[in-house]
């Protein structure tokens, strides 16, 4: 994994997803890159996460992992084809996950292991054509 311009990378070879990453969720970079690098990914895709605040200018986020439905929705606002996965309390009692929908989420994780998250960003990358399926 290297880190250059505000970017932490997970991944050896081709390809860039630049994954913003919201509030407390930053804080998971290091662990998310980590899991990420585990998960399988077709023609070598890097996985390119940092902190939403923190990326360079002109730099566009395909996937953005957030903390709040707010965060979602200013992703939405600064990327409007951006992927965005909102990390919800794992107590939720579904009105963070409502608004979290409600602000345009694609998809919400409960909790914040970075396991979990990292195979739902994965997914989210396959689904919305981002990543290629892997045989298995």
């Amino acid at each position: 994994m290297t880190t250059t311009s505000g970017l932490r990378h997970a991944g050896t070879t081709r390809h860039a997803l630049t994954v913003a990453c919201t509030g407390v969720i930053a804080a998971l970079i290091p662990a998310l890159s980590q899991s990420l690098a585990t998960l399988p990914s077709a023609n070598g895709n890097v996985w390119a996460l940092g902190d939403a605040d923190l990326l360079p200018a002109g730099a566009v986020a395909q996937l953005a992992i957030c903390d709040t439905a707010a965060a979602c929705i200013e992703m939405g606002r600064r990327w409007p084809r951006v992927v965005r996965i909102v990390v919800v309390p794992e107590w939720d009692d579904g009105r963070a996950t409502l608004a979290a929908l409600d602000g345009g989420a694609d998809v919400c994780v409960r909790g914040q292991d970075p396991q979990l998250i990292a195979a739902y960003v994965h997914s989210a990358a396959r689904r919305h054509g981002l990543i290629e399926r892997v045989a298995r």
